[in-house]
């Protein structure tokens, strides 16, 4: 969590840079020394913006700034060269952690989904599952069975997306006070901002086997998080 919180306010730095600049720019015949004020004002400012925000204390700003901070970070790469900033990863945790600061969520959810990445069914499955688990025949070869076990003890929907575009379109089609979705950090940190204004935590899973192939997830986390957030 500190390493994402340490992200979050360098992609803020390096946005309030273009804006400090300006400010500087503006007041430079006015003297150097009113100059650095103003532009060192304009830094403090934004970062102290994003305190509340990832407080849990204001959402809407929160999904601003990680959508700034966000697309500032991915236009530096990692000075090894071995790729860019866990951008996706900082967006899941601050995004949790704020919906963790606000649980148990009021006014209480009434409609929850639970969205699943087909990627969880093991590849030799017969009975494949594109968009619900109806099929599933809970044989626990997979999380699959577990967690629609869990949706179903909690009233919540159950969806399974195969990409992006069916993931919103499952978001539109249940209209949920909240989603809980499991899936890899770049899809979920994606997801977080699409589904905006509707909150939706991210569970991560783990892939053993590589991207999109016999993923797994720890079943009890997602229960876990499922009890903070609905008390």
């Amino acid at each position: 969590m500190r390493g994402a919180r340490l992200l979050f306010h360098s992609g803020l730095l390096v946005f309030s840079l273009l804006p400090a600049a300006i400010c500087a720019l503006a007041l430079s015949a006015a003297g150097p020394g009113w100059a650095a004020v103003c532009a060192m004002a304009v830094v403090v400012s934004i970062q102290l913006l994003g305190l509340p925000a990832e407080a849990g204390r204001s959402p809407a700003l929160l999904n601003r700034l990680l959508r700034i901070s966000s697309a500032f970070l991915r236009l530096i790469p990692r000075i090894d060269g071995s790729g860019l900033h866990p951008v996706e990863r900082m967006i899941v945790s601050l995004n949790d952690r704020s919906l963790l600061r606000r649980a148990p969520l009021e006014p209480r959810p009434r409609r929850v989904l639970l969205l699943l990445p087909h990627c969880l069914q093991q590849h030799d499955c017969p009975h494949r599952l594109l968009s619900d688990a109806s099929a599933c025949r809970r044989c626990g070869k997979c999380a699959i069975g577990p967690l629609a076990d869990l949706a179903e003890g909690r009233g919540a929907k159950l969806a399974i997306a195969t990409g992006g575009t069916s993931a919103r379109k499952a978001v539109r089609t249940a209209a949920p006070d909240l989603v809980v979705a499991v899936a890899c950090a770049r899809d979920l940190s994606s997801g977080i901002l699409d589904s905006w204004p509707v909150p939706a935590w991210g569970e991560l899973n783990a892939q053993p086997f590589g991207e999109c192939y016999d993923t797994t997830v720890d079943t009890a986390a997602v229960a876990r998080s499922l009890e903070a957030l609905l008390g």
